[in-house]
């Protein structure tokens, strides 16, 4: 998990939602991106065995910070988590699994925004469920065949998903329907603008609509 200046209550959501995974062990590494309360971060991380803590000495951003948690990491099985982001107790659990069972390289699940008063945003494309790019599970020895997350400011995860399948093949890359991750959608911040570009507008319109109606 990489953070900078985050909302300390969502975090702590973020953080308990894999520390108290079902049937797997876990752990938890988060890179302080050099947030303004990073006191606040390290002292939460301090009420959990399973969590270690690193602070980052320059912002760097989010895939700098994700490669950085990679090669600190001790297990074999990774994954990424949002820091205002939700997963499912069953999340980790189910992928482990489905990478077994499939012989993938990759597995993903999707993913059902929610905005700050609890109700679901419909994502691109007018569609509720979407898929969940951050959720990529897999085997850290796949960095060895195609390279670490390219230490772009946005949309590293998708770039990554990309040249997987290019190098190892559509089948490496299983995306399952399944909605196990939950994020916390906001159209006003950076990566929502990077994410959605030319439709933004059009899905800033559509998500109103729905409040509206919602709201009758």
């Amino acid at each position: 998990m990489t953070t900078y200046n985050p909302d300390i209550q969502y975090l702590k959501i973020a953080i308990d939602s894999i520390v108290k995974q079902n049937y797997v062990q876990t752990e938890l590494i988060i890179v302080d991106d050099h947030s303004e309360n990073s006191r606040e971060i390290e002292n939460i991380t301090k009420n959990y065995r399973s969590v270690r803590y690193f602070k980052n000495e320059t912002n760097n951003g989010t895939y700098k910070s994700r490669n950085k948690a990679i090669d600190l990491c001790k297990y074999s099985i990774i994954t990424f988590q949002d820091d205002d982001d939700i997963s499912h107790p069953d999340r980790l659990y189910y992928q482990c699994k489905e990478l077994e069972k499939t012989g993938a390289s990759i597995v993903a699940v999707s993913h059902i925004r929610f905005n700050e008063q609890g109700r679901v945003q419909i994502d691109s494309g007018c569609k509720i469920k979407s898929d969940g790019p951050v959720t990529m599970l897999f085997n850290k020895s796949i960095f060895d065949k195609i390279g670490k997350f390219s230490e772009v400011r946005s949309r590293g995860d998708v770039e990554f998903r990309s040249r997987s399948i290019r190098i190892l093949g559509k089948d490496a890359f299983v995306q399952q329907e399944i909605p196990l991750y939950f994020s916390k959608g906001s159209m006003n911040n950076l990566s929502s603008i990077f994410e959605y570009g030319i439709d933004y507008p059009k899905l800033a319109l559509q998500r109103k609509i729905i409040e509206v109606k919602n709201d009758e």
